[in-house]
């Protein structure tokens, strides 16, 4: 097994200088930069839902009309307040508000071999806090019916 890198500093600008992918992609999603968020990604990259493993956003353009439905609810006061990980895993550990209710999300990103992120998957807490994103987040994607119908789909 790979040794494990741990940060646990808040993503700073040194990691965006560096070309640190995933901290560009945390500084991103604090900033609610969809397009910053986009280019971290790869073009077939997934997103495993947190409300049900079989419910996967994939490609860049369906990724991005979640993330564009998604970022703008979050407060900017959003903190990633650890990672860890190895070259191609990273754990990365943030909380912010949504709708006045904290969340909390551990959220794992893997890395594809070319350095883009080719996965994530959201473990949001406390359960209100995931009640909360499922309330905000539905109704906006209801707008994008194919995102949720290709979502559903088994590959």
């Amino acid at each position: 097994m790979d040794e494990l890198d741990v940060v646990s500093e808040g993503v700073g600008a040194e990691d965006v200088a560096t070309g640190d992918l995933v901290g560009r992609f945390c500084a991103a999603v604090a900033a609610g930069d969809v397009d910053a968020v986009i280019e971290t990604m790869a073009e077939d990259a997934e997103m495993v839902t947190p409300l049900s493993s079989r419910v996967v956003i994939r490609g860049r353009d369906d990724l991005r009309a979640v993330f564009a439905a998604f970022l703008p609810s979050l407060s900017r006061d959003l903190n990633w307040r650890l990672r860890i990980g190895n070259a191609d895993t990273t754990v990365a550990v943030a909380e912010a508000r949504l709708g006045g209710v904290r969340v909390e999300d551990a959220m794992l990103i893997e890395q594809d071999a070319d350095g883009r992120i080719r996965r994530v998957t959201p473990h949001v807490r406390p359960w209100l806090g995931l009640t909360v994103s499922a309330i905000v987040l539905g109704p906006k994607l209801m707008r994008h019916p194919g995102v949720v119908r290709r979502a559903m789909r088994r590959k």
